[in-house]
């Protein structure tokens, strides 16, 4: 709970369920997070709108991509490594 208290700046502690539903929707947890969104997703979008999203997120990574190109404060090396995570970055089907 200390960390808890510290990390998320709790007040006390809070019931079993409402961090169980936290665990699944935290971004920084490799293994449950975003577990709700990804139901909400899977029961709520129909696949054209899933393809919407897939372009918006392709429109991003592009964006990432000309921001680390024309960057004036990144040296040419970190450009380069930069540019080799871009097409690594994902979002979540």
């Amino acid at each position: 709970f200390e960390f808890n208290k510290k990390w998320r700046g709790l007040q006390g502690e809070e019931p079993r369920w409402r961090h169980c539903v936290s665990a699944l929707n935290d971004p920084y947890d490799p293994i449950l997070g975003y577990g709700l969104g990804r139901l909400y997703v899977e029961k709520y979008f129909n696949s054209t709108q899933k393809e919407d999203v897939e372009k918006i997120a392709k429109s991003i990574r592009d964006a990432l991509g000309a921001v680390i190109q024309n960057n004036t404060w990144m040296d040419n090396h970190t450009k380069e490594e930069a540019n080799k995570k871009t097409p690594k970055a994902w979002f979540l089907k």
